[in-house]
């Protein structure tokens, strides 16, 4: 029987997330849990960060980086696009 993603973060399991969605779970499914935000910060020009802030009670692992509870990591996706700029030309 396969644990849900809260059921591995509640009890310490320490799984692992994918930036991506190659991954049996990725940083979305955590943020939907309620257990993590995303943040664009402005970096000057039409340049941003994308910033994601850890909250849930155990460790998790981003790719090959254990996050603790309230530890933001930068994420990095290639080919993202700003919601802003879509469309534009």
């Amino acid at each position: 029987m396969n644990k849900s993603l809260k059921q591995l973060i509640d009890s310490g399991d320490c799984p692992t997330i994918s930036e991506d969605d190659a991954g049996e779970y990725s940083y979305k499914d955590v943020v939907e849990l309620g257990y993590g935000i995303i943040q664009q910060l402005y970096m000057g020009n039409s340049n941003f960060e994308m910033w994601f802030t850890y909250s849930g009670p155990h460790s998790i692992i981003i790719n090959d980086i254990v996050i603790n509870h309230n530890e933001m990591i930068e994420l990095l996706i290639a080919g993202f696009v700003d919601p802003y700029y879509e469309g534009i030309e």
